[in-house]
């Protein structure tokens, strides 16, 4: 049982580009190492390790959020950039 002020360290995940937290109010108990915390933004899933994660993340593209091995997209940002991507295209096509 821990007892007083306990120091812990925990992984939360922010988009790349909005910086909005990763955060579900239903995956508490569902995977090891995914923990719902509640701060004063709100409710955010930590994770135990940044390779658990990722892991979590890839395997639960239903959420939106998708990392590429380099950067972090929710989803709103993700459609933004793929939308930004698809406008570019068409205007650079000869």
């Amino acid at each position: 049982m821990k007892r007083q002020f306990v120091t812990e360290t925990h992984v939360a995940v922010y988009c790349d580009v909005c910086g909005i937290c990763y955060g579900q109010d239903d995956f508490n108990g569902r995977a090891p190492g995914v923990v719902v915390s509640i701060d004063a933004q709100g409710i955010a899933v930590v994770f135990d390790s940044i390779a658990r994660a990722v892991d979590h993340i890839n395997a639960h593209p239903e959420q939106g959020w998708f990392y590429d091995g380099d950067r972090v997209l929710c989803d709103g940002c993700q459609r933004i950039e793929r939308h930004d991507r698809d406008l570019t295209d068409l205007h650079t096509k000869d």
